[in-house]
């Protein structure tokens, strides 16, 4: 059994980045599923694309548990314990928003353009 660390690795760090990765991943694709599940057996209505709005919704709701749960079964897997496991979690996910964060500012330059 390994002892738990009273510090932060940058391997830690990197392995809960890519936890988390996967967990948005893994919670995008469970969300969805459950949320097409749901919306046939609460009968939502197709019309004007109702039932995709549910299931994006429901998606959305998954992904927000999934992924920092993930970060942080990653950073416990790596021996990360006490108050090092929240600062892990609010390290990890303040890099992954600066990871995405110049992916989404093209998007709205590329809007202002058209």
């Amino acid at each position: 059994m390994k002892a738990a660390i009273n510090n932060l690795s940058v391997s830690a760090i990197l392995l809960a980045i890519l936890g988390g990765i996967i967990g948005i991943g893994a919670g995008l694709f469970l969300g969805f599923a459950l949320g097409a599940a749901l919306a046939a057996a609460f009968h939502v209505s197709t019309f004007e694309g109702e039932a995709g709005y549910f299931a994006v919704m429901i998606a959305v709701l998954v992904t927000l548990i999934v992924t920092p749960v993930s970060i942080l079964l990653t950073l416990y897997w790596r021996g990360v314990r006490s108050i090092w496991l929240f600062i892990g979690l609010v390290i990890v996910c303040l890099s992954i928003a600066a990871i995405a964060h110049p992916y989404l500012e093209f998007g709205t330059r590329l809007n202002r353009m058209f």
